[in-house]
């Protein structure tokens, strides 16, 4: 899978399996937020968002594994 960056060269993404599914699910993402662009002053904290991610580099990081 490759991506094109602003500004840079593109580069692949490997280990990705349904890499066209997956391509499609982010543009779908990044066109809702861009269409439905987020209210300032959400109900979750900063710190509740960091949590939520390391959480989900920690499943991925045990599922590579």
């Amino acid at each position: 899978m490759q991506f094109e960056t602003a500004g840079a060269a593109p580069f692949i993404l490997t280990g990705v399996k349904n890499s066209e599914q997956f391509r499609d699910l982010v543009l779908r993402q990044r066109d809702s937020l861009i269409s439905n662009p987020q209210q300032t002053g959400s109900s979750i904290s900063s710190n509740e968002v960091l949590v939520e991610i390391r959480d989900l580099l920690k499943s991925i990081d045990s599922r590579i594994e």
